[in-house]
C-alpha cells in the first residue's frame, strides 16, 4: 500500500550481531523482503543497541543495577557495553556494504535501554561500573570537596563516597520540586544519569557516521522530556547532543 501511494522509505528493525563468531548472514533479510515488493524502496535501519539477555551472562558487570523488573539493559556509562556495541554495528555495516542493499539505506535510528528510549527508569543504577562513573564526574565537575559540601548542603559530602540518590516524586505540587541543598545529591545524580546517557548516545552516533560515512542520516529516541515521569530518566541533556554527530530525534512533540 504505502508503495502504490508512492511511499517508499521504510524504518526497518534490524538485529545486531553481539558474538564476534555469530552468524550476520541473516541480518538484512527483512530489508530484502520488502525489496522484493517495493524495488524502489530505501531504508531507515533501526539499530537496538540492547544486547541480547545472554550476553550479560559473560558480561555481568555492563549490565544496569536496580531497574524494576526483570528487563537486562545495558549501563551507559559502562565502557565494555559501548565497545560491543561499536562492534556489533561494524558487523552490520561490513554486510551492508558488501550487499547490493546497501546503497538503498539512508540513515539511522539508535534505540537502546528501556523500551528503546534511553530510558533508566526510576530506580537508581547502583551497579559498580555507574557508581564508579557517578563518582568521577563529581570530581570533573566540583574543583574541590569544599564546593561539593556546600553544593549538598553537608560537611561528610565527599566525590569518593558518593552513591546515586533517588529523585524523590511527589504527590502534590508544593513536594514535586526540588530544593538545591537539600535535594543536592539527587539533583546531581539526575543531571550525571542525562549527561552519561547523552555520552553514550553521541559516541554511539560518531562511530555510526565514521564507518557509514557522511550519506546516511543518523537519529536517536531522545528527548522525550514531556512524556517522561521525572528528570531522573536521562531525557534532560537535549543540548549535549546538538553538538553530536546525529541528524535528528525520533520523540513526542
Amino acid at each position: 500500500y504505502a508503495a502504490a501511494g508512492g511511499l517508499h522509505q521504510y524504518v526497518v528493525p534490524v538485529a545486531l550481531v553481539w558474538d564476534e563468531n555469530g552468524d550476520t548472514t541473516a541480518t538484512l533479510e527483512s530489508l530484502r523482503k520488502i525489496r522484493s515488493i517495493d524495488g524502489e524502496a530505501e531504508f531507515v535501519v533501526q539499530l537496538d543497541f540492547n544486547p541480547p539477555t545472554d550476553w550479560y551472562d559473560n558480561h555481568a558487570d555492563a549490565r544496569m543495577a536496580g531497574v524494576a523488573g526483570d528487563e537486562a539493559v545495558p549501563c551507559p556509562a559502562s565502557p565494555v557495553w559501548l565497545d560491543a556495541s561499536m562492534a556489533a554495528f561494524d558487523r552490520l555495516i561490513a554486510n551492508l556494504q558488501e550487499d547490493p542493499l546497501g546503497p538503498s539505506v539512508t540513515g539511522f535510528v539508535l534505540t537502546g535501554l528501556r523500551q528503546g528510549r534511553w530510558q533508566g527508569g526510576e530506580s537508581v543504577d547502583d551497579s559498580e561500573v555507574n557508581v564508579a562513573a557517578y563518582r568521577a564526574w563529581l570530581e570533573r565537575t566540583y574543583p574541590d570537596e569544599g564546593a561539593l559540601k556546600k553544593a549538598w548542603g553537608r560537611d561528610d559530602a565527599t566525590a569518593a563516597t558518593a552513591v546515586p540518590v533517588a529523585v524523590a516524586v511527589g504527590d502534590t505540587p508544593a513536594t514535586s520540586f526540588l530544593r538545591l541543598e537539600e535535594d543536592g545529591p539527587a539533583i546531581d545524580y539526575a543531571r550525571f544519569r542525562a549527561l552519561a546517557t547523552a555520552d553514550a548516545i553521541a559516541a554511539l552516533a560518531s562511530h555510526v557516521r565514521e564507518k557509514a560515512g557522511e550519506g546516511p542520516a543518523i537519529w536517536a529516541t531522545y528527548g522525550y522530556s514531556f512524556e517522561m515521569a521525572t528528570s531522573a530518566t536521562g531525557h534532560l541533556a537535549l543540548m549535549a547532543l546538538l553538538d553530536s554527530d546525529l541528524d535528528g530525534f525520533f520523540a513526542p512533540v
